[in-house]
């Protein structure tokens, strides 16, 4: 049976370069890049099943000891995921790009990032509170 990739081509389940090769021997942030490319790849084709198992993984793979920023992340990945869900694809599409290309340019993530981010995709009564160790 074809196996659709990240990219879109139909290929079989075992001739899927990224799935014989990877992730075993990716770092951390090689595996986060390739989760936000199938993310972003799955707004861009309005496939709600891609997308949103791409944020389900990045909202599992969030590492809550990081107070900073994994609470902003998670409503992030949480909204992007709600507007997934209702085949509304522009602000998901917009907030993964961003947090893809900041990760690609290892900027770091910082509440004042995040909350840039929030102020523009996030409902207002939705948006992250300022944390008290960045005033």
């Amino acid at each position: 049976m074809p196996h659709l990739t990240m990219r879109g081509t139909a290929e079989s389940y075992m001739e899927a370069p990224y799935l014989t090769t990877q992730p075993w021997g990716m770092t951390p942030r090689q595996v986060l890049l390739q989760l936000y490319d199938f993310a972003v790849d799955g707004c861009v084709a309005r496939d709600m099943r891609r997308a949103g198992a791409a944020l389900e993984e990045l909202i599992a793979a969030l590492d809550f000891s990081h107070e900073a920023t994994a609470p902003g992340l998670y409503r992030l990945y949480e909204h992007a995921l709600r507007e997934v869900r209702a085949e509304r694809y522009k602000v998901p599409l917009g907030i993964l790009r961003e947090l893809r290309d900041a990760t690609a340019l290892r900027t770091l993530l910082t509440p004042a990032l995040l909350a840039k981010l929030a102020s523009r995709a996030l409902p207002q009564d939705r948006l992250p509170l300022p944390s008290l160790k960045d005033q």
